[in-house]
């Protein structure tokens, strides 16, 4: 096997369970336990093992990262993120992913020397990049923790049982989703960095979810009574193919058309906007208008009972087969 293809395999491997699968554990205690292993609970991890604790991290999916990888969402941010508004370790992480690109994709040199430099070139943020990127990157900020055994990563375990008594959590069992194999692990501190708050039932804690009354918090903005069905949307990512889209990557790829980037946008975008526009079945519906909800979360609920709403216009995603953008970095084959 050669060489570098060999190290590779062998960091992903450790990187992607944290302890031999032979050993099986039922029982681990550390001084730290993360419980979620998204884009916060990696943070909590690093903080603390950078002060030198160890750390049992778990995550339900079979990645790590949450919103960065298996949620398929580029970083959320503030529109001054290059200038300010951003801790250390989170702008080490997104150079390590602007580096990943400039070591690993044949770039062009125009693309390379960008500042800043955005990977994918879209607009919803400054740095639009890959899931498995995102991946490959905190993986490599972890691995020397994992190859020293300071940090033990437990992938596609989901907490299912709390141990607590006088207010104090003593342990949280973990169960892998697919081999119902479980471990209790045991910490003085826990972080609950779950996507909705794993813990807080498990562990009878007292939480409110929603909008507080105006008589709860004294907050005048508050509304007269409280709203507690009343959360954060969720986002369904799919992936959709224009036609025109397809013929416009083709001719662009394999060089029949000299197109520039503007040229191409427009290429794209005339079909889409006619048919928001007016409607036609040419393009595609990028918006929808404010709509009651279609379903309810309990089945033979009344309607005027349903919770969940349309807050916003539901956009369509479009994925192309092959990312012109990409293309058109890339050098001119010889």
């Amino acid at each position: 096997m050669h060489r570098r293809s060999f190290l590779q395999t062998a960091v992903t491997g450790v990187a992607a369970c944290g302890f031999a699968a032979t050993t099986r554990p039922r029982e681990l205690s550390t001084e730290v336990a993360v419980i979620g292993g998204g884009t916060g609970g990696c943070a909590a991890a690093l903080g603390a093992l950078r002060e030198g604790r160890r750390v049992v991290m778990s995550e339900e999916c079979r990645w790590i990262g949450g919103q960065l990888t298996s949620q398929l969402v580029p970083p959320d941010e503030h529109p001054w993120m290059e200038m300010f508004g951003g801790t250390r370790s989170y702008r080490n992480y997104r150079e390590a992913v602007r580096a990943y690109y400039r070591s690993n994709f044949p770039i062009t040199e125009e693309a390379r020397s960008r500042t800043p430099f955005n990977p994918g070139g879209g607009s919803v943020s400054g740095l639009t990049h890959e899931p498995k990127v995102s991946l490959a990157v905190l993986e490599t900020m972890l691995a020397p923790y994992l190859a020293s055994g300071q940090l033990v990563l437990l992938t596609e375990f989901r907490p299912v049982a709390a141990d607590f008594a006088s207010d104090r959590l003593r342990a949280v069992t973990v169960e892998h989703t697919q081999e119902k194999h479980r471990v209790t692990i045991s910490a003085p501190y826990f972080v609950d960095a779950t996507e909705q708050g794993d813990l807080l039932p498990l562990a009878k804690c007292e939480f409110i979810t929603g909008f507080e009354s105006r008589a709860m918090t004294g907050e005048a903005s508050a509304p007269e009574t409280a709203q507690p069905a009343n959360i954060q949307a969720f986002t369904v990512c799919f992936a959709a193919w224009m036609l025109n889209g397809v013929l416009v990557t083709f001719l662009s790829s394999n060089q029949v058309f000299n197109w520039g980037p503007v040229e191409i946008g427009w290429l794209l975008g005339i079909p889409v906007l006619t048919g928001s526009i007016f409607r036609l079945p040419a393009g595609m519906l990028t918006e929808l208008p404010m709509m009651p909800a279609l379903f309810c979360p309990a089945e033979g609920e009344p309607r005027s009972n349903c919770s969940w709403q349309f807050d916003a216009t539901a956009q369509v995603a479009v994925l192309l087969p092959l990312p012109t953008y990409a293309r058109l970095n890339m050098p001119t084959p010889a």
